[in-house]
């Protein structure tokens, strides 16, 4: 019996679509496993005193307390004193009570005790939990000032029945660490009526504010000032005390300052003098309809402490329009007002702008 080719060499029949279907999906379910399995492995963990062990992600240790995130009860709050041991899969930075940094990973060390692995691969010397002041994952600590500023500019001209110019100028930065914060704040004022100039103003304050706590903090500061429509050539301060900041936050900041202060005060035409006062500051910023703009209140006052009757107030009231890009528009009253004017002066100048500014 003669077979055929065909029968010696049989074709191979095609799979159905349904077992390449489930041939395809069980190997992604075995995939997909794997990848929940090392991300699991790769979780930080959590090792508490009573022995339990909890696997997530570092959020972040202050204050004594550590923000731990799982996936079964979301964000939990640990006491550092329950804390018996911590790992972390990622980089973190860890700032010391002692005052070191340190940034790598956590791994594991004795009972109670914390190790950091740098990045480059070596070995810090293990140290007590409670020794740590702070963890921060996956980025540094900023370290020395974090700077942040705004600048404004209004200008008038006017021409025909009168030949006048105006401009005025303001700015204030302020550069900020973990223990102090740097405030330098200015204003210029001038104004012309043809080549004749009628008024030349400006103020300068320069503050460092050493951070005590969360709400107080010492600062020493120094102020020059000079406003020519009330005679005022020059007044210098200089000022220490305490400030208390009752809240700050991205919304609202509001804080009063208050302490000693020396003043000495120039005149044209009047009497100069100089005397031991009282200061007191309160400032004020919130930000209304949902950021649409910023109210601001800001104010400075002295009195002289053997001569209460003489009293002197300057204050910004106005508000802050956010544009685009950094830039500001902003309405503002300047009100100046000394209890004892010049002879000849007023007790009151005020001041109406519109300015165009920048923040970063």
């Amino acid at each position: 019996m003669i077979r055929s080719c065909r029968d010696k060499h049989p074709v191979t029949q095609s799979l159905p679509m349904e077992v390449l279907l489930q041939r395809f999906l069980g190997l992604w379910g075995v995939l997909l496993s794997a990848f929940l399995l090392i991300q699991s492995a790769a979780a930080d963990v959590l090792v508490l005193q009573n022995g339990d062990r909890v696997t997530g992600e570092i959020l972040g240790l202050k204050d004594g307390t550590l923000q731990f995130k799982t996936s079964y009860a979301g964000a939990l709050k640990v006491s550092v004193g329950k804390i018996a041991g911590l790992t972390s899969d990622k980089v973190v930075t860890v700032r010391f009570k002692s005052g070191g940094y340190g940034t790598g990973h956590l791994v594991p060390s004795y009972a109670r005790m914390a190790q950091l692995r740098s990045i480059a691969g070596g070995f810090g010397n293990p140290i007590q939990i409670e020794m740590i002041s702070e963890i921060y994952p996956g980025k540094e600590i900023q370290r020395g000032f974090k700077w942040s500023g705004r600048v404004n500019l209004g200008a008038t001209k006017r021409s025909g029945n009168t030949d006048t110019r105006s401009l005025h100028i303001d700015a204030a930065i302020k550069g900020e660490t973990e223990k102090d914060r740097l405030r330098f704040e200015g204003s210029l004022n001038k104004e012309f009526s043809g080549s004749e100039r009628t008024q030349d103003d400006f103020k300068f304050l320069a503050q460092h504010d050493h951070i005590l706590s969360k709400s107080l903090y010492f600062y020493t500061n120094v102020k020059f000032s000079r406003n020519e429509p009330q005679d005022l050539t020059l007044r210098a301060s200089l000022g220490t005390g305490v400030g208390w900041q009752i809240i700050k936050s991205d919304k609202t900041n509001f804080a009063i300052e208050a302490g000693p202060a020396y003043v000495n005060e120039n005149f044209d035409t009047a009497e100069d003098r100089d005397f031991v006062a009282g200061r007191w500051a309160v400032l004020f910023d919130h930000y209304l309809w949902k950021k649409f703009a910023q109210f601001f209140h800001r104010h400075e006052g002295i009195v002289d402490l053997e001569n209460t009757g003489n009293v002197s107030i300057d204050s910004s009231t106005g508000l802050r329009f956010p544009l685009s890009n950094g830039f500001n528009l902003t309405t503002q009253a300047d009100i100046d007002w000394d209890s004892e004017p010049a002879p000849g002066a007023t007790s009151t100048d005020k001041k109406y702008l519109l300015t165009i500014g920048y923040s970063w």
